[in-house]
């Protein structure tokens, strides 16, 4: 049936198409309805122009519909059609309003170079079958805001950047892309912010605890109370310092040995078990709570100055600020964006 002109309405409701239904360069010129229509077979409506309103409302299409640079001038109506093959839409021109809402794709959707003004349908049903084209994406994400489907338009652009990300091979943009990702979601997931601060706020509360990284000034805490001499805390610090001791202290004798400053076995025992006891009576200056709370102020705020950072911890601290000064910043936007619309 291709290259048919149809002058006149053609109402096709709830007609069957066992064969394979082609109606290439055809032209209805009036409202073509297929309503409730079954397509046993592939369906080809390639370069067909319909001048009146479509309808293929919960049509079904058994095996592939091709709308290849199809042209609507009015609407277009497939609400709950069920496309169980693939529905190609290249190039299709969308004149009027597409309607494609409840309609279930189980093979792929493919929208490459269509054109439509107002396509509306919600993204979670296309998730999954949508073939990717970034010219595609973008549209829709344009599409959704125009709507005012908001949080259809996040889905789309966070899938989309999550899609490009997976397709894009090792490299510096990949990485930048990867902390955009975990960081504030693409600038759609202001949760993912959140979730991030709370992940390194913890990380790094529990280095300073475990480390030993921080302490406090007694003249300022007087009523600081103390760890108990066997929690777990105290014997995970012992057990990390008695490593630590072995191995300098090996490492130093070799050294001496090697140099030849003192012979070999002229260190006493006495010496090494005082070292060995110095080191396993270490105890730490705050408890986990504490690490964590100081954690919290040093990734929102300047800590007070009864805390400080022991040693060379100072530049883990300084890590930490400018990783809370960044997601702070990037919450800020992030939340900004969403809620300014």
């Amino acid at each position: 049936m291709n290259y048919v002109m149809f002058n006149k309405p053609v109402y096709m409701y709830n007609t069957t198409f066992k064969e394979h239904c082609n109606m290439t360069y055809s032209i209805f010129k009036g409202r073509a309805d297929f309503s409730h229509s079954k397509f046993g077979d592939n369906v080809n409506f390639l370069y067909t122009h319909f001048a009146a309103d479509a309808f293929f409302w919960k049509a079904i299409f058994s095996k592939d519909a091709n709308f290849w640079e199809a042209y609507f001038e009015e609407d277009a109506e497939f609400g709950s059609a069920i496309f169980n093959g693939n529905a190609i839409f290249n190039f299709a021109v969308f004149n009027g309003d597409g309607y494609l809402n409840s309609a279930i794709f189980n093979e792929k959707l493919n929208l490459d170079r269509t054109k439509f003004s107002k396509l509306e349908i919600k993204f979670e049903l296309i998730r999954k079958s949508l073939v990717y084209n970034e010219n595609t994406y973008l549209k829709l994400v344009e599409n959704y805001k125009s709507l005012g489907w908001f949080s259809d338009a996040d889905d789309c652009y966070f899938h989309y950047r999550k899609v490009k990300q997976e397709q894009t091979g090792w490299g510096i943009s990949k990485l930048v892309d990867i902390f955009a990702w975990l960081t504030c979601g693409y600038g759609v997931r202001p949760g993912y912010t959140l979730g991030f601060s709370l992940l390194l706020v913890v990380f790094f509360g529990f280095l300073y605890w475990i480390g030993d990284g921080i302490g406090r000034s007694d003249a300022l805490d007087e009523d600081k109370e103390t760890i108990p001499p066997k929690s777990v805390h105290h014997e995970c610090i012992k057990f990390i310092n008695l490593i630590i001791s072995f191995i300098s202290l090996r490492w130093l004798i070799n050294s001496f040995r090697r140099l030849k400053c003192i012979p070999p076995k002229s260190i006493p025992k006495s010496t090494i078990n005082e070292i060995r006891t110095h080191w396993m009576n270490l105890t730490t200056q705050v408890s986990l709570f504490e690490a964590l709370y100081y954690s919290t102020i040093v990734f929102v705020s300047p800590p007070h100055q009864s805390w400080y950072p022991n040693g060379r911890w100072k530049f883990l601290v300084l890590i930490e600020k400018v990783l809370g000064w960044l997601l702070l910043a990037l919450l800020i936007v992030t939340l900004g964006k969403i809620m300014i619309r």
